[in-house]
């Protein structure tokens, strides 16, 4: 397995989470995730920045994490005045304290928004047990508003877009107040 993991790492760039299933090495951020499972989600935002993109960052989005039942396992509500500068990551852990505490993977996750508008870049989910990231690049195959972003993820020439999101539209291209995914269908897999 180790040897799979260093070939895989240095040919490909992909790496094997806990869990067996493979993830991109320039979107992992190694310290957002725990060293084993716990009963809390660690949810790392990434806003976009660079060139003509001005503004990228806001207000940090309320997170709710649901598991594969559709159970609320815990959420995160943002506080008055929690602003991210844009080009900056923030990781915020959620505790397991909707299902009595006890150790569940992440599989339903949405971010909402208020009205200061945040283009984020990458999202990464974990609990030590499973991990995904999302970029922005899937927001913007959803149609949701975007913008170039020169955010660099540890290699020169990696970059996503980054995608808007406001609840009051104050702009006529951000059309998102919240965005959502199912973190299993972001692993890649052979059958996908």
């Amino acid at each position: 397995m180790a040897l799979l993991t260093t070939w895989v790492n240095t040919h490909l760039e992909f790496t094997l989470n806990n869990v067996g299933t493979f993830m991109p090495v320039a979107f992992i951020i190694k310290e957002a995730i725990s060293e084993k499972p716990i009963a809390e989600i660690w949810v790392t935002v990434v806003t976009g920045a660079g060139g003509d993109l001005k503004d990228a960052g806001g207000v940090f989005p309320d997170v709710a994490i649901w598991d594969d039942n559709g159970n609320r396992i815990g959420r995160y509500r943002t506080k008055l005045g929690d602003k991210r500068a844009q080009s900056s990551e923030r990781t915020v852990k959620i505790p397991n304290n909707e299902n009595n505490g006890q150790i569940s993977d992440p599989q339903y996750v949405m971010l909402s928004h208020d009205t200061d508008a945040t283009c984020i870049a990458m999202v990464q989910v974990s609990n030590g047990r499973l991990s995904g990231t999302v970029n922005a690049d899937t927001g913007y195959k959803c149609d949701q508003g975007w913008y170039y972003s020169q955010r660099k993820f540890k290699c020169d020439n990696l970059m996503t877009k980054c995608v808007w999101l406001d609840s009051d539209h104050s702009h006529p291209n951000f059309n998102a107040r919240a965005m959502s995914f199912h973190l299993r269908d972001m692993l890649l897999s052979p059958n996908k």
